[in-house]
């Protein structure tokens, strides 16, 4: 059983093309950075979606992040291809989350957070119409 997955582990690694790891895990900062065929992330079990988890992943498309609390610095940073981002327990979205994530087209967040989620997305310099819906 994987409990853990160090910082920078997977890091520009050119073979994975999805993830889904149920039970909650740690997993460290830029763990699956820069993985170039990587397209979806499914009920991935993080309470915090570490710095720059999964940025430059330029083929990712889909992350579902079911129990995240925190999403931290620059996670998904220049995911150029992310078009669906479900969080619907995140309640802190830190600088640069979501920059360069330019074909964003829905968000999936928690109750109460629609404005947090603008704000975010304003400040990290996505302009373009965003659905954003709060899920219960």
């Amino acid at each position: 059983k994987v409990t853990k997955i160090g910082h920078n582990c997977f890091s520009n690694c050119e073979i994975i093309k999805s993830i889904k790891l149920p039970q909650a895990i740690y997993i460290g900062n830029g763990a699956f950075s820069g993985c170039s065929e990587l397209t979806e992330i499914s009920d991935l079990n993080i309470i915090k979606a570490s710095t720059s988890l999964f940025g430059y992943c330029r083929k990712l498309e889909k992350i579902s992040l079911p129990k995240a609390t925190e999403i931290d610095y620059y996670a998904f940073e220049a995911c150029s291809s992310l078009k669906f981002l479900s969080i619907p327990s995140a309640t802190e979205l830190k600088n640069g989350c979501f920059s360069g994530c330019d074909k964003l087209q829905e968000i999936k967040c928690g109750r109460n957070m629609r404005d947090k989620v603008r704000e975010a997305l304003k400040r990290d310099g996505v302009s373009h119409y965003i659905s954003i819906n709060e899920v219960y």
